[in-house]
């Protein structure tokens, strides 16, 4: 008996997987896109209306600094959480 020639079945199976290696990058680009979409547009409202976040807000309003152009290394140390003279 001769021995079978599997080139064939294997080079079907190798067109095969570059298609699938041809749609992974996208298919991958749409789910990180869909995550970002997420915690973008739910998660992160979510966290702003948080009692916590809006007393943090608040306290942040009261001495003048505003959140969204704050830079940590011009921030006086007790605004922080984690600061010994909280």
């Amino acid at each position: 008996m001769g021995r079978i020639n599997c080139s064939i079945g294997s080079n079907v199976h190798a067109r095969k997987s570059n298609r699938v290696r041809k749609w992974t990058g996208p298919i991958r680009l749409f789910f990180v896109l869909i995550v970002i979409a997420v915690v973008w547009l739910l998660v992160l409202p979510w966290v702003a209306t948080r009692p916590s976040t809006r007393e943090r807000l608040r306290r942040l309003d009261s001495r003048g600094i505003d959140p969204a152009a704050m830079f940590y290394t011009e921030l006086p140390p007790e605004i922080f959480l984690d600061s010994p003279g909280r």
